[in-house]
């Protein structure tokens, strides 16, 4: 699907609405760590913010597929155009 654009969805008085809310004070990390993967607590937080994409129909539906094949490269196309669509969003 074509990228019309994307933007950092802001709040009712145009904050950037991040996942900030859900976190401790960087004082309290460790407290609130989890060993599940590491068994060290982070440095710092893992502060994310929510962006949105606007993109623009194109192609026909996967139940048009005349076969396994099309469905399959069908599966295969979208799941390269998400994977563009998350790399225009990587900070820089």
């Amino acid at each position: 699907m074509p990228h019309v654009c994307s933007y950092e969805a802001a709040g009712e008085h145009g904050e950037v609405i991040s996942n900030i809310l859900f976190f401790p004070e960087e004082r309290e990390i460790a407290k609130y760590h989890w060993s599940i993967f590491s068994t060290k607590p982070p440095k710092t937080l893992d502060i994310r913010t929510y962006r949105q994409s606007i993109l623009r129909p194109d192609g026909k539906p996967f139940t048009e597929a005349e076969n396994p094949f099309q469905l399959s490269r069908a599966w295969a196309d979208s799941l390269l155009g998400m994977l563009v669509v998350m790399l225009l969003h990587l900070p820089d």
